[in-house]
């Protein structure tokens, strides 16, 4: 699944859109996101780590790395 398909799932579970985000993220790193940009960051797969994980903070979310095999 790519990445934008799974941050929309997960805002959709929140009910938050990704206009909402991208107002966050504008407030939050005090840059100008609007929710076109956002998502063609995430269609084309130009988003930054660290922007993902804010965006994961905003939907209350985290990244968890584990072994496979457990």
């Amino acid at each position: 699944m790519k990445i934008i398909n799974e941050i929309k799932s997960l805002a959709a579970e929140k009910g938050i859109t990704l206009k909402s985000i991208a107002k966050q993220l504008s407030l939050i790193l005090k840059k100008n996101y609007s929710a076109d940009n956002l998502s063609q960051k995430l269609r084309t797969n130009r988003i930054r780590y660290s922007e993902i994980k804010l965006i994961l903070d905003i939907l209350d979310k985290e990244i968890v790395i584990k072994d496979k095999n457990t």
